[in-house]
Order: C-alpha cells, then structure tokens, then sequence
C-alpha cells in the first residue's frame, strides 16, 4: 500500500477530535453556550445558534470529510471544499476566542497545528 492510498486513513484519524469535541458539546450544550457567550457577549439565541452549528460542522463535516477521502465524488467536491474552508475559519475564530497566543502558548500552538493540517487537507480537495 502506497502512502496515498493510506490519506483517507489519515484524514479519520485526523476528524476523531472534532467528533468527539461535537459529541462532547451536545452532552455539555448548556455550559458551552454560557462560556461562548461570556467570551462573545453577544446575545443568548446567537450563541446557541453558533454552538448548533459548530455541533453540526464538528460531526456532520467530520464525516463528510472522510467520506469525500474514502469515496471522492459521493458528495459534490464543491460541498466538500466550502466545509473544509468552515473548519478553517472555526479554528482561527476559537483560537482567538479560547486561546490567543498572548496567552497559554500550548494551547495555541496546539492550534496552528491543527490549522496546518486542516491547510494541507483543503489542499488536497480535488
């Protein structure tokens, strides 16, 4: 097996964490909202509105994602490119919300990491 034929192996592994992490708000929906909003101080109905749609990209893209990897054009590449543009810019916006570089550097730097992956992984969408 070559390395490309391993990529939808790799893109799985890498979707794990934003499963999880979605799965993880749905069981917490009630404090991930309240500490989205003390960090956004927007109002309330726009916050669960967020924490929705993060939910959803999180789980939903996740698998979409691997889907496209292991079975490319089951769903239009077109989708697939505007849901891996979403995780870019949830990752730059949690970033600054939950973990700027002025502040705790592994968390951030944890980040850009991922956000390196997510870069390579847009790229890779054909």
């Amino acid at each position: 097996m070559n390395m490309s034929d391993c990529i939808p192996y790799y893109i799985t592994m890498f979707f794990v964490m934003f499963v999880y992490s979605g799965f993880s708000k749905m069981n917490n929906f009630h404090k991930k909202v309240d500490t989205l909003q003390s960090k956004t101080r927007l109002p309330h109905f726009i916050n669960v509105l967020g924490m929705l749609g993060v939910m959803l990209l999180e789980v939903v893209g996740s698998v979409a994602m691997v889907v496209h990897f292991f079975k490319n054009k089951a769903l239009p590449v077109s989708l697939i490119k505007v849901i891996s543009k979403l995780f870019i810019l949830f990752l730059i916006v949690v970033t600054m919300l939950y973990h700027p570089p002025w502040d705790k550097k592994i968390p951030f730097l944890s980040n850009l990491t991922t956000l390196s992956g997510l870069l390579i992984i847009d790229s890779l969408i054909k």
